[in-house]
């Protein structure tokens, strides 16, 4: 079972509302998708509140080497 991604993963710039990684990489084949509850609220954090889910996934490009073997017939 893989370890259960870390807390402080992520950040959210509190004006533009960008998400950001802040774990370095991310491994798709250990977790191909993260799910994150968004709670924003007004009056700095004393007045009105909306949550919201962003999932966020997570594309692989090749990062292995391609391995060749030849055959001599």
């Amino acid at each position: 079972m893989p370890l259960m991604p870390k807390e402080d993963m992520f950040a959210i710039n509190p004006v533009s509302g960008t998400i950001s990684v802040m774990a370095g990489t991310l491994d798709r084949e250990t977790h191909p998708e993260y799910k994150l509850i968004i709670e924003a609220a007004d009056m700095e954090g004393e007045g009105l509140t909306a949550t919201c889910t962003v999932i966020i996934s997570v594309t692989d490009s090749n990062d292995n080497a391609p391995q060749i073997s030849f055959k001599t017939v």
